[in-house]
């Protein structure tokens, strides 16, 4: 099998003069192996570090294993439980001094606290982009096939059957917003590689949201185009041959 750590000894170097350093360094015994943690920030790739017994601290103190934290999982309220954790603890020992008692949720907050302002902002410039997309487009395509409608009354006029001229219509300006799509996809993915450090438990490309832009695009192109369409196609003929373009 796999050749594993547990058993093995290890040595801390220590601190000479602000330099580590192994002359009388301490050794211990591994006895166990964890899964990757970070410890820094989420954002950050989990780093090499291992974990001591606390009565071991005073030993390990030369390259700053003073922190002491203590974990509790708990089913209650947390900041109930966490009144009665203190009050343990003093109880061990009253000269204990307690601080920055926060639930795990708390820490994980604080830790994506600036790349969530962030996301929020994105999210928010994304809206209102939007917003203002769906506005053009269905202003551009309504007002590019009311401008065609000397062409659908030539058509309607020659023969051509209203449901075929209103497919023309629509694959023209499908066609147009496919075009649109395909080009905003590519700089999508591109772009999600470079939020991709930005991320935390959210994958850059989302195939959801890719496919929910596009159909609502493809929704407000019909709707822009069928309504001036349909008034082109039951005009009169006679004045949609005599509009100018």
């Amino acid at each position: 099998g796999e050749a594993t750590p547990v058993g093995r000894m290890v040595t801390v170097p220590i601190a000479i003069e602000g330099v580590p350093s192994l002359e009388g360094a301490p050794s211990y015994r591994i006895v166990g192996v964890v899964s990757d943690a970070r410890t820094e920030a989420l954002t950050s790739p989990p780093q090499p570090e291992m974990y001591g017994s606390i009565w071991q601290a005073e030993g390990m103190s030369g390259l700053g294993y003073f922190a002491k934290h203590l974990i509790v999982r708990s089913t209650g309220d947390p900041r109930t439980t966490g009144g009665a954790i203190q009050r343990a603890l003093r109880a061990l020992e009253p000269t204990v001094v307690i601080e920055d008692v926060k639930t795990l949720e708390t820490v994980r907050s604080e830790s994506v606290a600036s790349q969530s302002l962030l996301a929020a902002l994105i999210f928010a410039f994304a809206i209102v982009a939007c917003a203002l997309t769906m506005g053009g487009l269905y202003g551009m395509l309504s007002l590019s096939t009311a401008s065609r409608r000397r062409e659908l009354a030539i058509r309607t006029a020659v023969g051509a059957d209203r449901s075929a001229v209103l497919r023309l219509v629509l694959r023209d300006a499908l066609l147009v917003v496919a075009t649109g799509i395909s080009i905003g996809l590519v700089s999508s993915l591109a772009l999600g590689r470079v939020l991709d450090a930005l991320l935390f438990g959210v994958a850059p490309v989302d195939p959801i949201t890719f496919v929910g832009m596009g159909a609502v695009l493809c929704v407000v192109t019909v709707l822009a185009c069928w309504a001036p369409t349909r008034r082109a196609l039951a005009a009169d003929l006679v004045g949609g041959l005599r509009s100018s373009n």
